[in-house]
């Protein structure tokens, strides 16, 4: 199953979905943290080489469907064997140091924005729960959906329940029946096709940084359109800067 985690809500309350890459973090999440996993002796130098080459296409131009299945298939294979706890470990150490100058300021606006007014946020990622909850971890949100890892005696055994597409979908209307979420006064971003099943759930969807499949599919429904490219900025402590000014959330792309 793809594993949902995070706190009860109020029956009713609207909440935020953000997918990960290119939507809150610039580029591909696994391509930022391909060196780190690597220099920890996590992953071996043709895994980091195909990971680069993956990361720079995804950046480039997004991921269809097969693809995205492709890479988490080939990501199942990669980590085969290797210790969870490890993994983890790696990630949290890594992912403030490596993926936050890389998180939008834009993304981290807006979730201000949403928290101000009482909605939950929740990352939706096809990459890995161990990393993502990392990520969620730094970015304070209220839960993570993720693909799930399968693990057995404390190793990962590289079979992969994928969150993308209709089953990220699936996940969100579940982790909405959970916390209680009206999903008709909620909101949700993302960058690519795949990921129009969870934008359609909502009442509220906007393509951020999209594809040219999704810009095609957002402009046929009248769903918003933004651009984010701004780095974001952090306090000595580690923790996000949140900027003043955030009554109508950023603005959209002309």
């Amino acid at each position: 199953m793809v594993a949902v985690d995070g706190t009860r809500g109020t029956a009713g309350r609207p909440a935020a979905f953000f997918d990960v890459d290119r939507t809150v973090v610039r580029g591909s999440s696994m391509l930022a943290l391909a060196g780190p996993l690597r220099r920890s002796g996590l992953l071996s130098p043709w895994v980091v080489v195909a990971a680069t080459l993956r990361g720079l296409l995804f950046s480039a131009r997004g991921f269809s469907e097969e693809e995205v299945r492709d890479a988490v298939r080939a990501m199942g294979s990669v980590v085969r064997g290797m210790d969870a706890r490890a993994l983890r470990h790696a990630a949290e150490v890594a992912i403030p140091r490596v993926l936050a100058p890389r998180v939008f300021d834009e993304a981290l606006r807006l979730m201000a924005w949403h928290r101000r007014r009482g909605h939950l946020v929740f990352l939706v990622s096809a990459a890995s729960h161990e990393l993502i909850d990392a990520l969620g971890d730094l970015l304070e949100t209220d839960g993570v959906v993720a693909s799930e890892a399968e693990i057995a005696g404390g190793h990962y055994t590289g079979r992969v329940s994928l969150c993308h597409g209709t089953a990220k979908a699936e996940a969100v209307r579940r982790l909405a029946e959970d916390h209680g979420i009206d999903l008709g006064r909620s909101y949700a971003y993302g960058d690519a096709v795949g990921d129009v099943p969870m934008l359609s759930l909502v009442g509220h969807p906007t393509a951020v940084n999209p594809d040219r499949r999704l810009r095609s599919a957002a402009r046929q429904r009248g769903w918003r359109e933004w651009r984010f490219h701004r780095r974001a900025r952090w306090r000595a402590d580690g923790r996000a800067v949140a900027f003043a000014g955030l009554q109508a959330g950023p603005r959209p792309a002309p």
